[in-house]
Formats: structure tokens, sequence, C-alpha cells
């Protein structure tokens, strides 16, 4: 359980991105000979990367229920329901045909629109989906062919890839007014996904026309668990799929939730979300409490919310659960926070609490999620929410849109099976005041990439170096970076790690020295980066294992949120599909040193 106090070593769940206090308070150790760090002045007006899309995307894709099967008919029925069924108005604006749309090139190469099921063409489907206030998607992949276009069981050759046509096709989609492309990896290169980027990005400076580029199977997270990988995906893409294919059944949703509490929170960025695929909901096969599970961990993940089922036909069951306001407000709150797991000492393997701060000073999203087949009685402390559990604090059910009243402490309810109890949580925050190590307070928000640490292992350790990930564990060490060693700080055991603290504007600035530790593999390669509400503040660059430490100072002033993250680079071993330092095998060890605020006095 993680405590206010940090004075506990923490345990840690299966699948949990957690943290642990492994520290004696010491000051700096004597040591090798000390070398001057570098010293580095960054102001808020530091480089940000550009945000072109806000919160996470909302529409209807066509694969779950329609597959091959969608012609304009439909998709023009389609885009009339979400007018007239107010899910337009809840924010489900994106229109998405998947597979099977094409059908060949003309002479030129210029790729074309199946003349049969879509006689009038693209370019007039998109203008009638932007006449309905909505936006318009469609598929490619990074091979010649489709997914479907090289099935072995039905092959279809007319269903042609993007792949050598990258800059043509985009070129193409941009002219037909497309605002939405999924590009899917159809075991093509990943060369591919980097030219279609390149290629939306030239024409959007050209033309001010911009496409939302959804990336597929980057990692394949079956087989890497750090998803999506190494943060190349954060560079490419606007949001990027962390599983393979959703089912219709719970197995298939429940093994998406447990990918996506493992590792997906890391990832999220301002302009990034983890896509856990489209909604099964409304389908038929799932339970009243497992498609209110489906929907609150999707939107608690701040994943894109795509109903996958026929809104022509979908009961009024349906179309409340997808266009809840509470819940879509959760998935759209501007902080963009991936839920975090909040370990709990003995709960059962089957249930688990994901949190994650909301915009609002002092609010919370909580999910309580029973995977079990009973009935569980589940616990949430305040206090693990970084919340001052001796004052009253509010909590709200989002699902019955009401009220369950004050409490301290804790909030205790009971969950039943393949349920989620999805809560709103307002309690107060720490306000922080002088200089604030910030070891010494609790977080607002931490999560973790454990890659493939083993059960009981965590993966941040407080005024000590990044925990080792065998078991058991080694005595922990000091943190050293470059031969100086620190007494005070996060030792950082795999990237990508977030940290988070609420400022409220008090704090002016924050110091720290980063570094790879000493501790590290000799080829681990990482970045720091600070960030304050969605705005980049500070970018180390690649640092490696022997690089002296960099002394940071960052003004925050404007900063509500402040976010400190750690990112695995190229540069080390590569080993993997997309080219991160590190592969699925190696820990990025990292520390950020010393780290502290200096804030306002009351």
């Amino acid at each position: 359980m993680i405590w206010s106090n940090l004075g506990v070593v923490l345990g840690v769940v299966a699948g949990g991105g957690l943290l642990a206090e492994c520290g004696d308070g010491g000051s700096a150790a004597s040591g090798p000979e000390i070398r001057q760090p570098e010293s580095l002045e960054v102001s808020a007006s530091a480089r940000r990367p550009p945000r072109h899309f806000g919160p996470p995307v909302m529409g209807w894709n066509s694969w779950n229920t329609f597959g091959c099967s969608i012609n304009e008919s439909l998709i023009k029925q389609v885009a009339d329901v979400l007018v007239s069924s107010g899910m337009r108005d809840a924010g489900y604006e994106y229109v998405s045909l998947d597979d099977c749309w094409m059908q060949n090139r003309d002479e030129d190469g210029t790729i074309l629109a199946n003349p049969t099921t879509f006689p009038s063409g693209m370019k007039a489907l998109a203008e009638y989906v932007h006449g309905k206030g909505l936006k318009l998607g469609l598929y490619s992949t990074n091979y010649t062919l489709t997914c479907a276009g090289r099935s072995t069981k039905n092959p279809r050759p007319w269903l042609v890839g993007s792949l050598g046509h990258e800059e043509q096709d985009a070129a193409t989609y941009a002219s037909w007014g497309i605002d939405y492309l999924k590009y899917d990896n159809c075991d093509g290169p990943h060369d591919s996904f980097v030219a279609m980027h390149d290629a939306i990005e030239r024409i959007a400076a050209k033309t001010g026309k911009r496409i939302y580029l959804d990336l597929h199977y980057v990692t394949r997270p079956d087989a890497f668990l750090h998803t999506p990988d190494g943060w190349r995906a954060t560079a490419l893409g606007n949001a990027a799929r962390i599983a393979s294919d959703i089912k219709n059944d719970w197995t298939s949703v429940a093994r998406i939730i447990d990918t996506a509490r493992i590792a997906a929170p890391a990832y999220n960025l301002p302009w990034f979300h983890n896509d856990m695929d489209a909604l099964e909901v409304g389908r038929g096969v799932l339970t009243a409490e497992e498609d209110r599970s489906h929907v609150s961990i999707w939107a608690i993940m701040s994943a894109p919310l795509i109903a996958g089922n026929d809104i022509r036909t979908q009961s009024a069951e349906t179309l409340a659960l997808l266009t809840n306001p509470e819940v879509i407000a959760i998935d759209q709150d501007a902080s963009n926070f991936g839920a975090s797991e909040i370990a709990t000492a003995n709960a059962p393997a089957e249930t688990h609490i994901l949190a994650k701060p909301l915009k609002e000073p002092g609010a919370r999203a909580v999910a309580l999620l029973n995977e079990g087949t009973a009935p569980a009685a589940m616990a949430v402390r305040f206090a693990d929410l970084g919340l001052d559990e001796a004052e009253s604090v509010l909590v709200r059910d989002v699902w019955a849109r009401q009220d369950v009243g004050s409490f301290h402490s804790s909030y205790t309810t009971t969950v039943p099976p393949h349920g989620t109890t999805l809560l709103r949580i307002v309690g107060k925050e720490p306000v922080f005041e002088g200089i604030v190590p910030l070891g010494s307070v609790h977080w607002a928000h931490a999560t973790s990439n454990r890659i493939d640490t083993a059960t009981g292992i965590s993966n941040v350790a407080i005024d000590r170096a990044p925990p080792s990930p065998v078991t058991p564990p080694p005595p922990p060490a000091s943190m050293s970076i470059a031969g100086v060693k620190y007494a005070k700080g996060f030792g950082i055991l795999g990237a990508p790690t977030q940290l988070a603290w609420r400022t409220n504007r008090r704090c002016s600035t924050f110091t720290s020295y980063v570094g790879v530790d000493d501790g590290s593999k000799a080829w681990g390669a990482v970045s720091f980066e600070v960030w304050g509400d969605g705005r980049q503040l500070y970018d180390s660059g690649i640092m490696q294992h022997g690089n002296p430490a960099k002394h940071i100072t960052v003004d925050i002033r404007d900063v509500s949120m402040l976010r400190l993250i750690v990112v695995g680079r190229t540069g080390g071993e590569i080993n993997d599909l997309i080219g991160r330092s590190g592969g699925s095998s190696v820990f990025d060890g990292s520390d950020w040193a010393e780290p502290q605020l200096k804030c306002h006095s009351r």
C-alpha cells in the first residue's frame, strides 16, 4: 500500500506500477571524487511539442459489428443516428471506416474506394459526414495489403495497403477531407509508420489539413510488455494500440484491462493516448456489470471512446451507458492522466483499485474493479490518493450520478463480480510552502512501466538507488551519478515513469540533478522531462551511463500540476520492433536526485 508518510516499504500486487520507500534519510555519503555537474537554466518558454489534438477522441468504428460488410448507406445511417441520438453532442464525433473500403489503385497509383459499396466516393461521403457536424476516418496499413486483404483463408488482393505509397495516400486522404487514420500493422516495416507520420506532417504544414493518426500494433504488446514502446509511438502518432484486437467476451475485455493497468498509464501525454480498441458494449454478450466495467476502465485510463456496436438498433440502456456525462468527463479530463494502480496489502489478486487526479484541485477519479466471480468488499484509503485523511472527503458514485456522502480516512463498498464502482472523490491536498523536498511529500500521481519486473519489486525507490530487478533484491544502495552520491530523491528502475504533484501556482522553481544511476546497465539510455499543465518545460536529451549529472532549474510559476517523466530513448542497446533502448530485458536505471520545489509562504 502507498502510505502518505512514506515510511514503509511498499507491497506490490501483480501488474501495478508502484513505488517503494527505501531510505534512511542520510546525507550525501563519502565516496569517489565529486565532479561538478553540468548546470542548466530552463524557463517556461522552453521547447514544447505541438498540441494539435486535445482529449482522447470519441466516435464510432465499423469493424467490431460489421467487419468487411460496410457501404456508403450504412455509414450515412450511422452519421444520422450519431446526431439524432445525442451521441454527437455527448462527444462522439468521428465516424471511422475500418478495413475493406478500398479497391485497388489507378494507373497513377492513387488508391480507390470500392465503386460498388461507395459509389459516390470518399470525398462526397466526407462532405456528408462533415455536414452533420462530424468527422470521417479511414483505415490503412503499413503493408502492400490490408490485414483482411492478406488473409490466408480469404485473400482479397484488391484491399491494398499504403506501403510504398504513404505520401501519395496521405495526400489523397487530405484531398478527400479525411480527419482520422487508423494505421494498422499487418507485419509491414516500422519505416512505414515513420513515412506516414512524416507525410501527414508535411501536408499539414503545406495545407493546414491535419489528420489524427492512430497507430496499431507498434510494439506487439503480446510479445513486448513495454507498450507502446519507448515513446517512439508518442512521437509518431496521436494514439497507439496497446493490445491485440478486442473480442466480444469478458475474457478479451479483461485481458486488455490488465494490459492497460500494468503498463499503459506511464505513456499518457497531453497529445497522446493509449488506444484500448473499440468498445464491445451493446453487442449482446457482455453482462450489464461487464459493460459498465468496460466503459469505466476505458474512461479512467483516458483511452479513446469508440463505440463498436450497431448504434442504429441500440437499446436505451446502451445509449445511456455510452453517453453518461460524468463518465465521459473523467475520460476527457484535461489533465490526461492514465489511472495508476494502488497496491492494497492482502487484497485478492482479482481486485484492483485504479486512480488518477482530475484537473479540479483535490479531485480524483477512482475505479474499484472486481475481476473475480464473487462479490468483493473493497476499500480505498484517501491517504493513498494523496489526500488529507483527517479532512472530510466527498465521495460521488459516477454511474448513479449522485453523492454517496462525506467520509474520513477511507471509503468501503461491495463490488459485484466483473463489476466496477466508479467514483469521483474530492478532498484536500497538501499545500506546499518554502523549500519542499519532493521525497518528503505525497505525490498526486505516480505511474510506471514495470516492463518485466517480478511480482514484489517496485519501480521507484525514495532516497535510494533504483530497485533491483532480481528477487530477492540486494540491500539498497545510495543514488550515484558519474561517481557523485546523492542522499535524497527518486531512483527509477524502468522507463518510462511519471510522478506528479499539484503545485497550484504556489511554487516558483523546480530544481534537481538528473542522470543515469551508476548501478544501471551500461547501455541504458533515457531522457528526463519536466511538464507543467500540458506544456513541456524541460527535456534533458539522451543521457547514458557515465554521463555527468545535469543540474536543472525550471520556472514553474504558472504551473498547477507538475509532472516529472523519465523516458526510454534510443542510443543504447536496440532490441525490439521500433528501436527502443533496452528491449524487454533491460532496466534503464536513472535518478531524480535532490528534487525540490521553491514555494511561497502563506
